[in-house]
């Protein structure tokens, strides 16, 4: 576990805190291999706190977006468009596991 000055400010995504980050980009053909890779440094500004368990009900379609998103026109469009199955949702795996891994939210390695 994070030391609490580290898990609750320093490496918190705050709602309008600037943060400095790490990227790690991969591009991953259909057969696994990867393509490309880069290393770069950014600037994260978080918009928004939410947490997976609070946007759930809007992510399975089943509950308007939460305000804050339901602010930014064409959001909620666009992740239809990347997610059209929304393939594991039910299982209550995050977009990203699923994206990832393929999988609807069963343990894996990715």
């Amino acid at each position: 576990m994070l030391p609490e000055k580290l898990s609750t400010n320093l490496t918190s995504l705050a709602e309008g805190q600037e943060r400095l980050a790490i990227v790690i980009e991969m591009v991953i053909a259909v057969d696994g291999a990867v393509t490309s890779s880069d290393i770069y440094r950014a600037v994260v500004l978080n918009r928004a706190k939410l947490a997976y368990n609070g946007v759930a009900a809007w992510l399975e379609g089943t509950a308007p977006a939460p305000p804050k998103l339901a602010a930014v026109p064409g959001l909620d469009e666009q992740l239809r468009i990347q997610d059209p199955g929304r393939a594991g949702a039910e299982t209550g795996a995050p977009r990203a596991w699923r994206a990832a891994t393929g999988n609807a939210g069963s343990a894996g390695r990715i």
